[in-house]
């Protein structure tokens, strides 16, 4: 008896010991993928930080060379009315500027057309004088019509010029392997040619985001162009020549388009409608075709983005007011006009940027563009929302007024696009 009770106490012992091991083993297991569980999540938040942290580094570095790009800008613009500086050394300037936009790009030159004639006037890593002693005319100068790369013009040149100047063409450019050539416009017409080169030894090449960069530099130098020809004449800003600016932004960010002048329009009618001085109510018009020129200093990945923008993102579209204000300083008599395009964001409540200035403190021509600015971009389709109907827009005006924006000017503001 006593051995079958001993035999009895090992097998519940036995019994207990196994169903404790299996406890202890699903206890375990079960933590044990828990456990790995939270490894592959601890994984994927790493994964995701290093993602995000190379974003900001990618993000950073555009910013870098956005403000880089943007002194040199500044630096060109500044050279519009300024009498000391030639037209030779402004377009050696952005000759040297169209180089370091294009990687690719080892020299270059630029002509500017005379009537029949092509003339050199700027050259990096060619003799300016030797590219002057060329015979070049409508004739026989490669003037394409829009932006393009070749790698025959040597061939060309050699079937639309005499051997003699073909030989002397070759001395020049004979070592050039591909060209990019960017036709510079002033309302159609081709006024001028950038042509940058790769030589022979080099391995690189041009691609279409290099044709596009060049495209919407050669937009801006003709822009430039124009401002600096026409301060020459007249020692003023011309209504045209704000339309080309707001062009050449509509350039860069499609999703704009016809956005400055829709705003310049419905500025200077509001403007009336608030009884302002007739000079004001011209120069509201100029500030609306002006007030986002700032913006081709943020880079495109950023304009359009289709989602929401991160903190680091609406950082950089907050600059865009400052940017416009110095572009337009740089012109003598638009001193006013840059002060109104800086404070077009500032809200009536004083959370606006950049300056946080609220009520009356904003400046009265900033606050009718501000109206003006929201209510045409509600409207519009942008990549990261749908357009609201006019009615809807003018209830956000509404329920606005007093927080964003300066309740008379709403109230007139609504009359306005009430009667469109």
């Amino acid at each position: 008896m006593k051995k079958i009770i001993e035999s009895g106490s090992f097998i519940f012992w036995l019994l207990e010991s196994v169903v404790l091991a299996f406890v202890l083993f699903m206890g375990w297991l079960f933590a044990g993928k828990a456990f790995r569980k939270k490894v592959e999540q601890l994984k994927l938040m790493n994964k995701k930080l290093l993602a995000e942290l190379e974003e900001s580094k990618h993000l950073r570095k555009q910013l870098e060379i956005t403000n880089r790009r943007f002194s040199k800008v500044l630096e060109l613009s500044s050279q519009l009315s300024d009498p000391n500086v030639s037209l030779e050394d402004y377009f050696e300037n952005v000759l040297s500027f169209s180089i370091e936009l294009i990687p690719s790009a080892e020299k270059g030159s630029i002509f500017l057309k005379d009537d029949s004639k092509w003339a050199i006037v700027a050259a990096v890593g060619y003799s300016k004088e030797e590219i002057a002693s060329l015979e070049l005319n409508v004739a026989n100068f490669f003037a394409p019509s829009k932006p393009s790369i070749t790698k025959s013009l040597k061939e060309w040149h050699k079937d639309h010029n005499s051997s003699e100047v073909f030989s002397s063409w070759s001395k020049i450019f004979g070592n050039v392997r591909e060209t990019l050539i960017v036709p510079l416009k002033d309302d159609g017409n081709i006024f001028g040619m950038v042509n940058l080169d790769i030589s022979q030894e080099r391995a690189d090449h041009f691609n279409d985001e290099d044709i596009l960069m060049a495209q919407r530099f050669a937009k801006m130098v003709s822009v430039f162009h124009l401002l600096r020809e026409h301060a020459k004449r007249e020692g003023r800003l011309h209504n045209k020549v704000a339309l080309t600016i707001a062009k050449a932004l509509e350039y860069y960010d499609t999703y704009t388009r016809g956005h400055s002048e829709r705003v310049a329009k419905y500025t200077s009618l509001l403007a009336e409608r608030l009884n302002l001085p007739r000079e004001t109510v011209k120069r509201l018009y100029w500030a609306g075709l002006l007030h986002d020129i700032g913006k081709i200093f943020i880079p495109q990945a950023v304009l359009n983005k289709p989602g929401k923008l991160d903190e680091e993102e609406y950082e950089l579209v907050k600059i865009h007011p400052l940017k416009s204000e110095e572009l337009i300083r740089e012109l003598e008599g638009m001193e006013d006009i840059a002060l109104w395009v800086r404070h077009h964001h500032e809200r009536w409540d004083g959370k606006g940027y950049p300056d946080g200035l609220s009520n009356g403190d904003i400046p009265l021509p900033s606050r009718i563009l501000a109206v003006v600015d929201s209510y045409d971009a509600m409207i519009t389709e942008r990549p990261y929302r749908k357009a609201l109907t006019r009615q809807g827009a003018i209830q956000e005006l509404r329920e606005n007024s007093l927080k964003q924006f300066d309740p008379q000017v709403v109230e007139v503001a609504i009359t306005l696009f009430e009667s469109e």
